[in-house]
């Protein structure tokens, strides 16, 4: 089991979080090899279908077999019973899409990695009180290069990681912040 720190030492060395679903379990788990190949060592399987659960244990079993040092976390976490469900099965780290207190609690209980989904900086404050050390800003499309620029002072023991939904590549926006921060403390959540 990887320590919180480990996690979120390899997802800002790779300065991305790459994620993804797909309902069939081989897709799934070439697209993670596949990542692999291209040196991606930290990846989100999301929790977006039926098959999610069956599909992550697939591949956490590949991680171990096959992909060594490749750290799986679970997404779109939306409550305590889900997540110790993905914990059973072996995440490495649960990230929500908002700020869920309870996932928060079954995560501290069991020493893992929390990240969380926050919007406003009242819910940073909450999630920084929670224990959270990495927060993803969702949706960071909506939020914008101008609320990252303004809250990352804020709040200096918190690395953030804005999201980038819809594409497939950094947006102009996005690009311009990443070039232009003064401390390493964003890191780009591109989807799949």
């Amino acid at each position: 089991m990887y320590k919180p720190q480990q996690i979120i030492n390899q997802i800002t060395g790779q300065g991305v979080l790459p994620l993804y679903f797909h309902a069939d379990e081989k897709i799934s788990v070439d697209v993670m090899k596949a990542l692999y190949a291209a040196g991606i060592r930290s990846i989100e399987y999301t929790n977006r279908g039926q098959t999610a659960l069956s599909n992550f244990k697939a591949l956490k079993k590949n991680c171990e077999t096959e992909l060594p040092g490749m750290i799986l976390g679970v997404g779109t976490i939306k409550n305590a019973e889900v997540a110790q469900a993905f914990i059973d099965a072996g995440t490495d780290y649960i990230i929500c899409p908002g700020l869920v207190e309870a996932v928060a609690k079954v995560a501290d209980k069991n020493n893992m990695l929390w990240i969380p989904g926050c919007m406003t900086a009242t819910e940073i404050i909450t999630a920084e009180n929670l224990g959270a050390r990495l927060i993803k800003l969702f949706p960071g499309n909506v939020l914008g290069s101008d609320f990252m620029a303004a809250i990352k002072d804020l709040f200096p023991g918190i690395l953030f990681m804005p999201t980038e939904a819809q594409k497939n590549k950094l947006s102009k926006a996005r690009t311009r912040l990443y070039t232009s921060a003064s401390k390493p403390n964003f890191n780009f959540y591109l989807t799949l």
